[in-house]
């Protein structure tokens, strides 16, 4: 009998709550080689990724690929922004940050990470304010310019 993607799904969830992790890893990576177009697939390889404390860039790399699955997915673009801005990614973690918030403003998670903002009326239909942006311009200009070992 031949076993479907879902099928080593459930077995890698089981082996997780045996707590072998490092079965339920190759078996979540299985079941993805079989059908890559699965969000829970990609997400909870992610978890067990960061349970086993692995390379943060595989952790993210599981996270984009669910989020390109599901765009509208909250919680994987905070759990993303998070591994963003804990490798120097500010840039991009605060993109998913303003997106999830636009998205879901009051999500358990934004203020969980202290994210939370409720924007006044006023605030909803306002531009962003040019300073802070020629700011955040400046400082990705610095930053670039000292990776080049320019600055």
């Amino acid at each position: 009998v031949e076993r479907s993607p879902d099928d080593w799904f459930q077995e890698s969830m089981k082996a997780f709550r045996d707590l072998d992790v490092e079965r339920a890893l190759g078996l979540v990576q299985f079941a993805i080689r079989q059908d890559p177009n699965k969000a829970d697939y990609h997400l909870f390889q992610a978890k067990l990724l960061e349970t086993k404390g692995s390379d943060r860039r595989a952790v993210i790399k599981s996270y984009e690929a669910a989020l390109n699955l599901q765009p509208k997915n909250v919680e994987t673009m905070l759990r993303l922004a998070e591994h963003f801005q804990a490798t120097g990614m500010q840039a991009r973690a605060a993109v998913l940050v303003q997106k999830a918030q636009e998205i879901s403003p009051n999500h358990k998670l934004l203020k969980r990470m202290g994210f939370a903002t409720s924007p006044s009326k006023e605030e909803k239909g306002k531009a962003p304010d040019i300073k802070s942006l020629k700011d955040l311009g400046q400082q990705a200009k610095t930053l670039f310019n000292k990776i080049l070992r320019r600055g």
